[in-house]
């Protein structure tokens, strides 16, 4: 298989390249740059309940079933009751009879203390929803996104099915390389968020002289030797590495660049540097203090 598409454990193929929507909440605006991801070859819509675009994007879409929807219940929609309420308003807002795959967004429940084990339980009570509609045929695939190791492991205790993606930030100065491997160990398949770290050129809020992802030394290198963007450099060595990715823009010129990724490849020595940068540094959320 090419990485233009990545195959599930249970056997669903989808692409690997998708375009994500955080933050796009005008119609215009999401339907423009929807419609110029379609003419450069996207197939794929990333959304979340916490995006409040979810009924935009249904009315964008309607009719188009060759598109692979994934969408995210949220903090505030966990248990039994909140997360089958909110996966039947998601089929109604998508105009759909069903979803390609759907995520638990964030291990811990809104309103609670990270400490709190009742995370555990509500999460584990809101996987079996996902398993059952799974069951169904009405998600045709289920998944987490920021589960560190310990949240899929107690999923793992008393579940019957093991989540097909997690989604979680992962670029180069932070690699997860501990979770990529038991995610691959499991039959995970392991989806990059933030993948190109941040697009705010002075980023650098603890001070630590970090320049940020897409001006890192090495990234600028390999933009060089290989003529590609540092974006393009970033989102290839995620689809090398096994990666698929959700980059998220409304720029018509940056939506087109970040899929034109299938026309060179990083060489394993170039790939093994950009694995090995010595910088760690996360620029999104932490979830491992949730229980």
């Amino acid at each position: 298989m090419s990485l233009r598409e990545f195959i599930l454990s249970n056997g669903l193929i989808f692409p690997s390249v998708g375009l994500g929507t955080y933050r796009i909440k005008d119609l215009p605006l999401l339907s423009t740059s929807i419609e110029c991801a379609f003419k450069a070859g996207y197939r794929l819509i990333d959304t979340a309940s916490v995006y409040k675009n979810i009924p935009m994007i249904g009315k964008i879409l309607e009719g188009r079933d060759d598109i692979f929807i994934t969408s995210k219940l949220g903090p505030k929609e966990m248990g039994k009751e909140k997360a089958s309420s909110a996966i039947e308003r998601m089929l109604s807002e998508l105009r759909r009879t069903h979803i390609d795959c759907l995520l638990i967004h964030w291990p811990g429940v809104q309103g609670l203390d990270p400490s709190d084990p009742r995370n555990e339980e509500l999460r584990i009570e809101t996987w079996k929803v996902l398993e059952d509609y799974y069951k169904q045929g009405v998600l045709r695939s289920i998944g987490v996104s920021n589960f560190n190791i310990s949240h899929i492991e107690s999923l793992k205790k008393v579940c019957t099915i093991v989540p097909h993606i997690n989604q979680v930030e992962c670029h180069p100065q932070y690699s997860q390389k501990e979770l990529s491997s038991y995610c691959r160990h499991n039959g995970i398949h392991l989806q990059a968020y933030s993948s190109l770290g941040t697009t705010q050129p002075s980023y650098d809020p603890l001070g630590k002289g970090i320049k940020p992802l897409l001006e890192d030394p090495t990234v600028l290198k390999f933009s060089s030797v290989y003529a590609k963007s540092p974006a393009q450099i970033l989102l290839k060595w995620a689809l090398q590495n096994g990666y698929s990715v959700i980059p998220k823009s409304i720029h018509d010129d940056r939506i087109i660049e970040n899929i034109q990724l299938f026309d060179f490849e990083i060489g394993s020595e170039h790939l093994t540097e950009l694995n090995n940068i010595p910088v760690e540094h996360k620029y999104a959320w932490n979830s491992d203090s949730v229980f």
